[in-house]
This record gives structure tokens, C-alpha cells and sequence, in this order.
């Protein structure tokens, strides 16, 4: 799919930004296809909707994985479809990272080799509720809540629980602005992200400013008949994926919780084809998972 000078671009890109947009990843067919597939599911894992042709495996996907994760990868079970009306774009966006506090050692040399992936079905060039990033942010620490005095309270506690590598001076960074970016998308548009980059889904572009990113804190006191709300239902597909590293086992017990596993259980997938695709296709289960769709 990428001859080699693209794959050491796109890993450059990701290493330095923490994201990279994978232009056209499906075509105008295939997004609606997808659309209609999870226009009325409940939650469950995208490998047990059929429409979908089990895509989070595939080798089209697979194959741009492995240039970030390297040849091992593990799938989580952890590919939720959306489909919200409005997104929230009328309500509030929160900057945040996909990695909890238990697992992440803030050692930000280090490389979690965990990746999130979004599988975009609808524009958000111009229109809300696409990804707001901050570029480079996978190498800072994320203290950010809903509103900024619950942000102070996050500041206050690290402030006085310091982990051991991160310095006061960090900590206290964090109450400067950062720049960030909405990122331009069209349907069918695939964008991975390292798990520490701070990002929002909740992005709002203003009518007459469509192209200026604001801090969620200020997003979240814009009336909505100021911003360009994408009147489609929102949908798209987000995705994670494990290679090799410290952080993998710790990542995984994070996620084995009361709301995955209802999901899981839920989601009714017949295992045994699954097991077969990711034998095929290089793909690794995590096993401490699978007795959730042996039961």
C-alpha cells in the first residue's frame, strides 16, 4: 500500500506529532456501507457486526499498523462503532489522554506502543465534532478535566503526589496554554494516534473562524448557534491496538473492567473465523480476553 519512503515518513510524522491522517482509507462505497451497517447497533465490539466485514483485522489495516507497532500486534477487543446524533457538539469538550494513571509511568522517553485508531464516515472539514489534537502532547503530561478549577484540583493532587519523573516544573506547565489543531476530515478518513496524546472528540468549528482551534475551555462557553454543527449522524469506528512493550499486560488489566466485559459478553462474536482472520493476517488475541466470548 505505502512504498518505503511513505512508511518512514508516517513514522516520523507519528513519533514527532503523536497522530498521522490516513487520507481515503475507504472509498465512497465503502463508507456507506459502513454507515448503514452500525446505523442502529447498541454497544457492542465492531467484529460482531457483519456489515462490517470484520475491517478492524483485515490486512488493509493491519499492514499501516504495523509500520508504527512493528510486526507483533495484539488486538484488545476494543473496536467501538459510534453512532450519536450531534455528537455532543452542543456540550462539553474535555481534553484527555487514552492511557489511565495506574499504567502510564510518565517516563515519556519511553514509547507505550499502544495506538488508538478513528475510522472517520462523515466530513468534519468545516463542520464540529471531528478530532481536536495537540500536536507533540504525547510527550507531556495530560491534567486536564472538564472545567479549569477541576483542572486545579488534578494540578494540586500531582502537585503534592509527585510521580518520580515528572518535575514541578511539568506539573505547573500544564496550567499554560498549548496549542492544538482541529484536524480537517473526510469521510472515510483514517487517523491514528499515540494512547498519551492529549485530544478531544468533541471538536467545535466556528462559522466565521472554521479553521481556528480553540482551548476547550472557551469551546465549551460558545453558544452552538456560533459554531458549524455537522447535522449527520456521527459516525465512525475507534480502535486500539497493543505491540510489544512494558505498558502492554498493565494496559490490559486496566480495560478488563465491568464495562468491557458487558460489552464483550454482549457482543455475541463467533470466535472461532475471528481466530482464524488473525491467524492469517498476523494479528495476536489477547488471551486473558478471549474467555469472555467462550463463556
Amino acid at each position: 500500500m505505502f512504498d518505503s519512503k511513505t512508511k518512514e515518513n508516517l513514522k516520523y510524522q507519528i513519533e514527532k506529532n503523536g497522530f498521522v491522517v490516513i487520507k481515503n482509507f475507504l472509498s465512497k462505497e465503502e463508507v456507506k456501507i459502513y454507515r448503514k451497517s452500525i446505523s442502529n447497533l447498541s454497544r457492542r465490539e465492531s467484529l460482531s457486526i457483519s456489515g462490517l466485514n470484520y475491517f478492524s483485522i483485515q490486512k488493509k489495516i493491519i499492514n499501516i499498523l504495523k509500520i508504527f507497532v512493528g510486526e507483533k500486534i495484539y488486538y484488545p477487543f476494543l473496536s467501538k462503532p459510534v453512532n450519536e446524533i450531534y455528537q455532543s457538539q452542543a456540550g462539553k469538550s474535555f481534553m484527555h489522554n487514552d492511557v489511565h494513571v495506574g499504567v502510564d509511568d510518565f517516563c515519556f522517553e519511553k514509547n507505550t506502543n499502544i495506538y488508538n485508531t478513528g475510522l472517520y464516515l462523515q466530513s468534519h472539514n468545516n463542520l464540529s465534532g471531528g478530532l481536536k489534537v495537540r500536536p507533540k502532547s504525547h510527550k507531556k503530561i495530560c491534567l486536564e478535566d472538564l472545567n479549569f478549577l477541576l483542572k486545579l484540583k488534578r494540578v494540586f493532587y500531582f502537585f503534592l503526589n509527585k510521580p518520580k519523573n515528572i518535575s514541578f516544573f511539568q506539573i505547573i506547565r500544564t496550567l499554560l496554554p498549548y496549542k492544538s489543531i482541529n484536524i480537517s476530515i473526510d469521510a472515510g478518513d483514517l487517523i491514528i494516534w499515540d494512547i498519551r496524546l492529549h485530544h478531544s472528540g468533541n471538536a467545535k468549528k466556528l462559522k466565521f473562524f472554521p479553521n481556528i482551534s480553540l482551548s476547550t475551555y472557551l469551546e465549551n462557553l460558545i453558544p452552538s448557534f456560533l459554531t458549524n454543527l455537522n447535522k449527520q449522524n456521527r459516525y465512525a469506528i475507534f480502535t486500539v491496538y497493543i505491540g510489544d512493550s512494558e505498558y502492554k499486560d498493565r494496559y490490559i488489566n486496566s480495560q478488563i473492567n465491568g464495562k468491557h466485559i458487558s460489552i464483550w459478553k454482549d457482543s455475541k462474536i463467533n470466535i472461532n473465523p475471528v481466530l482464524e482472520i488473525m491467524k492469517k493476517n498476523d494479528v495476536l488475541p489477547v488471551d486473558e480476553i478471549l474467555q469472555y466470548f467462550k463463556s
